[in-house]
């Protein structure tokens, strides 16, 4: 049977989409969105081992043999600076590509999470009530679990600075939320193999393991409660905006002093950035990327849940496409002919929280507050679906996949033929998966390593392919009863 290739891509993103989401506490259809970069962005572990070493350790990931450390912590300080911008940028709210506003293109807008949060931080006026003693103490212990300051010395310039971490409660939080995330994946993709495929073993295997998986999976949940301090975490969260109703004046002036003292200086640019990691950090030796597979029983099995109203640029990005730019994509073959081929999809899927230690959503989405007269913002977001104005979402996690095999025929050849015809700087991609152009390249430095024969194709290497959001409520959402700010 001929499908046209968006087809397909809709289908693959529909069963990416369940694995990730389906059967979460933590979120419905009703806060969260998935933001889709199409196609992914490749990454080298080079380009996130700041994340496991920080900037001044000569360990690493991947090959740095022989290189002088100083080019190392510069090479780290670049690659932080570049994620910190990436996955701080907002999404914008109008591509989105269901009609349930669950799904959208990642579109970055021009401001980023550090510029709202600093908007938010020096136009924003505060309510003023004296708390009492014990509220005082209170909020001022809930801070340093939530995060907390501590010095370290510029490996380049000796010089003692500071910075900010996540907080011992908010550390053993996303890590713990992290392992449950990897055992809710790898339940989901085995329940949706044995459901969705035509594949006889698959149905064996979670007749099989799918109790251990369960078990697994709320083993993993447990331990996020009793070690991780999932319920403890969101009982600090209701606490602050309880409590800050009243008087959130100390508690900026704290935020705002963390804020400053997050900012670090990339010594080769001369630019400021806020870090921003990964949780857990080992995510990237660990062996718990879980096994992703599609194939094309799979195509009409699952939901179609793709607005018929998208743009043309949007639309041409769901097959093999290819294009210069954001606005210019095109797609390259009408129709795939999987009824006389073996078409399957196969790599390795894992999700990472991000972690924004400098950053306070819980205070920005608390009602003690409201814009000052002279603030250049007066909507972060009106909380509808989908939401409107200047922070629409806030991403919670990244998705990343590694190593993936396409075993199509009609596909390798479209890829053949047109990356014959494409120059190096072009981006080509099969729904999130990006496809390299100049697939005969084998530089070191190529962060893809694609091999294409007559019936798949290999793709080596690692994949930022989508974010996980949270709809932010109405900000700010003042408290009518307060009369007294400052």
């Amino acid at each position: 049977m001929d499908y046209k290739p968006e087809q397909v891509v809709q289908s693959l993103l529909s069963k990416i989409f369940n694995t990730i989401t389906a059967g979460t506490d933590q979120l419905s259809s009703d806060d969260f969105a998935v933001s889709w970069v199409m196609p992914g962005i490749p990454f080298s572990f080079e380009d996130l081992d700041f994340n496991l070493y920080g900037f001044g350790s000569q360990q690493g990931l991947g090959n740095r043999e022989g290189r002088e450390k100083a080019d190392i912590v510069r090479e780290r300080y670049i690659a932080a600076e570049n994620f910190s911008n990436l996955v701080n940028a907002i999404p914008t709210a109008g591509k989105f590509i269901d009609d349930a506003k669950t799904q959208l293109i990642y579109s970055p807008k021009s401001e980023s999470i550090n510029d709202i949060y600093d908007i938010f931080l020096r136009f924003s006026e505060v309510a003023h009530e004296e708390l009492t003693e014990d509220q005082q103490n209170k909020i001022n212990r809930f801070r340093k679990l939530l995060s907390e300051t501590v010095e370290y010395e510029d490996i380049i310039t000796g010089e003692k600075k500071t910075k900010v971490v996540d907080g011992k409660l908010k550390k053993a939080y996303l890590d713990y939320e992290s392992a449950y995330r990897d055992a809710l994946i790898a339940f989901n993709a085995l329940k949706l193999d044995a459901l969705n495929s035509n594949d006889a073993r698959a149905v064996q295997e979670f007749a099989l393991n799918g109790k251990v998986l369960r078990q697994k999976m709320g083993a993993a949940y447990d331990a996020w409660v009793s070690q991780g301090f999932k319920n403890e975490y969101q009982q600090i969260v209701a606490t602050i905006d309880s409590i800050t109703r009243r008087n959130l004046e100390v508690y900026k002036k704290d935020l705002l002093t963390r804020f400053e003292s997050a900012k670090i200086t990339n010594p080769t640019s001369g630019t400021d950035f806020y870090q921003t990691t990964l949780y857990p950090a080992t995510f990237l030796t660990e062996n718990n990327w879980t096994k992703f597979t599609f194939n094309k029983e799979e195509v009409d099995k699952h939901e179609n849940k793709v607005s018929q109203s998208l743009e043309v640029g949007v639309k041409a990005r769901w097959g093999f496409y290819s294009g210069s730019n954001e606005t210019n994509y095109s797609s390259e073959n009408s129709s795939l002919d999987l009824k006389e081929e073996k078409f399957k999809i196969t790599f390795s899927l894992a999700q990472a929280p991000i972690s924004r230690p400098w950053f306070s959503p819980e205070f920005l989405r608390s009602s003690g507050w409201r814009f000052s007269k002279n603030s250049p913002v007066t909507l972060f977001s009106d909380g509808q679906t989908p939401p409107k104005g200047q922070f629409p979402f806030l991403s919670r996690s990244a998705v990343f996949i590694k190593d993936v095999t396409i075993e199509s025929s009609s596909l390798a050849k479209a890829v053949k033929e047109s990356s014959s015809k494409l120059d190096t700087k072009t981006k080509g991609g099969f729904g999130p998966i990006s496809i390299s152009a100049n697939y005969s390249r084998e530089e070191s430095d190529s962060k893809l390593k694609m091999n294409i024969s007559e019936g798949a194709i290999e793709i080596k290497g690692m994949q930022l392919i989508g974010f996980v959001c949270e709809k932010n409520p109405a900000i700010p959402n003042t408290n009518p009863d307060i009369s007294d700010f400052t």
